[in-house]
C-alpha cells in the first residue's frame, strides 16, 4: 500500500521541481529580454534624445515669452535620472515587443543603416518638432478665428 504513495510524491515532487524549473527559465528570459529591451534603448541614444527634446521644448517655452532662468534649466536636467524613466519604459517595450522583434531591432540599429538613422535622429527630431510646433501654433490661430467669427 505504501508504494503508490511513495510513486504518487515522487510524481508531484518531479512536477513541483519541473515547474520551478520552468518559472526560472521564464525570470531568465525575462531578465534575458529586459537587458535587451535597455540594450536597444542605449542603441538609439534615447538619454541624449531626452535631453535634447526637453531642451527644445524649454527654448519653445522661452521664444513664447515665458521667463525660464538658466539655472532652473541646468538644475531641472540635473535631477532627471533616466534610469528611472526606463525602468518605467522598459514594461512598454514589453508589452508590445516580442523578445525576437527586440533583437532583431538591435541588429538593425547596430547595422550601417541603422548607426546612419541614430546618427541623424536628432536633427530629424528637432527640425520636426519645430516644424509640428508652428503647424500647431497655426492650426490653433485657425481654430480660435472660427470660434471668434461664430461668436460674431
Amino acid at each position: 500500500m505504501k508504494a503508490p504513495w511513495i510513486v504518487v510524491v515522487l510524481v508531484l515532487s518531479m512536477g513541483i521541481c519541473g515547474i520551478g524549473i520552468a518559472v526560472a527559465d521564464d525570470e531568465d528570459a525575462a531578465n534575458s529580454k529586459r537587458q535587451d529591451i535597455k540594450k536597444l534603448v542605449d542603441l538609439q541614444n534615447s538619454k541624449e534624445m531626452g535631453i535634447q527634446v526637453m531642451k527644445t521644448m524649454l527654448d519653445s517655452f522661452r521664444s513664447s515669452g515665458l521667463d525660464i532662468p538658466d539655472d532652473f534649466i541646468e538644475e531641472f536636467l540635473d535631477e532627471v535620472l533616466f534610469s528611472e524613466l526606463l525602468d518605467q519604459l522598459i514594461p512598454i517595450y514589453e508589452k508590445h515587443l516580442t523578445h525576437q522583434e527586440v533583437k532583431e531591432l538591435i541588429k538593425f540599429f547596430e547595422s550601417p543603416v541603422g548607426k546612419m538613422l541614430i546618427q541623424k535622429q536628432p536633427l530629424i527630431t528637432q527640425e520636426s518638432m519645430v516644424v509640428g510646433m508652428e503647424w500647431g501654433r497655426k492650426v490653433s490661430l485657425k481654430v480660435l478665428q472660427k470660434l471668434r467669427d461664430a461668436e460674431d
